[in-house]
């Protein structure tokens, strides 16, 4: 049943739209304290996607979460996506990929096949 769920959810996921939107929100600098820019983004992109609600509530200055939802039309299961919008700091970055196209944090350059930048991951 998980399986079968999965597919579904992988069939509406378009692979191009999703390197896309992972490489601007890498782009977008959120490096714990600064998030607002990135939660903004998201806020964006919610109501582009047709999100039926979505709220950002700032926790300390400039310091905002977001959550959005889209309204079911039955009884069904929920799915629930959560994650964080803080990266680590990027002190030391620079100095460690110097010379590679990996070098800026905030590139969200695609490296054979991966996104680079902080917050690819993290």
């Amino acid at each position: 049943m998980i399986r079968d769920l999965k597919k579904r959810v992988l069939s509406h996921i378009d692979p191009d739209e999703s390197i896309k939107l992972h490489q601007e929100m890498v782009k977008t600098r959120s490096v714990r304290g600064e998030e607002k820019e990135i939660a903004e983004l998201i806020m964006r992109k919610m109501a582009e996607y047709g999100f039926d609600r979505y709220e950002t509530y700032e926790f300390a200055p400039d310091r905002l979460n977001v959550w959005g939802m889209i309204e079911g039309g039955g009884e069904g299961r929920r799915l629930l996506l959560e994650v964080h919008t803080d990266t680590q700091p990027v002190e030391g970055w620079r100095e460690r990929w110097m010379g590679t196209p990996k070098a800026d944090p905030f590139s969200g350059a695609l490296i054979d096949g991966e996104i680079w930048g902080r917050g690819s991951v993290d």
